[in-house]
């Protein structure tokens, strides 16, 4: 989790992006952010986030990824995804943690809490359940 947050610090300067960042602090499987911490926005990283009373948000990150190997039974040829970011099987259209669905798929959220669900464009939606307190969310 640690590694995931450097490499984004480490790749902001490497482009030669002038920015002061304040690294947050391990909370748990979780990194906390307060004060004045931004929470990092990025089209490669899931974020999972809760907010406390004392004005900090703790968040857990996870990669956006492709499947990894897909094998289509029956079917010969992938397919782009809506978002043209991944090849998936024909009549595939979502991918979520690294898994594709199809659509009217329902899936388990990375926030463990909710269920998600492949739409027809390619986007997911999730359900909006509260997340449980960050000690119990970040498993401290």
């Amino acid at each position: 989790m640690r590694n995931t947050y450097y490499n984004i610090v480490l790749w902001i300067c490497f482009i030669g992006v002038p920015v002061a960042v304040s690294l947050p602090s391990p909370y748990g499987e979780c990194w906390e952010f307060c004060g004045t911490d931004v929470v990092p926005v990025t089209s490669d990283m899931e974020a999972i986030c809760v907010n406390d009373t004392a004005n900090c948000t703790y968040c857990m990150f996870h990669p956006k990824c492709c499947p990894e190997r897909v094998e289509c039974i029956g079917v010969w040829g992938l397919s782009p995804t809506p978002d043209g970011k991944c090849l998936v099987c024909p009549d595939q259209e979502c991918v979520y943690n690294g898994h594709a669905y199809y659509v009217g798929d329902t899936f388990e959220s990375l926030d463990n809490v909710n269920m998600c669900t492949c739409n027809a464009d390619g986007r997911i939606s999730c359900g909006i359940e509260p997340l449980p307190t960050p000690d119990v969310f970040c498993s401290v």
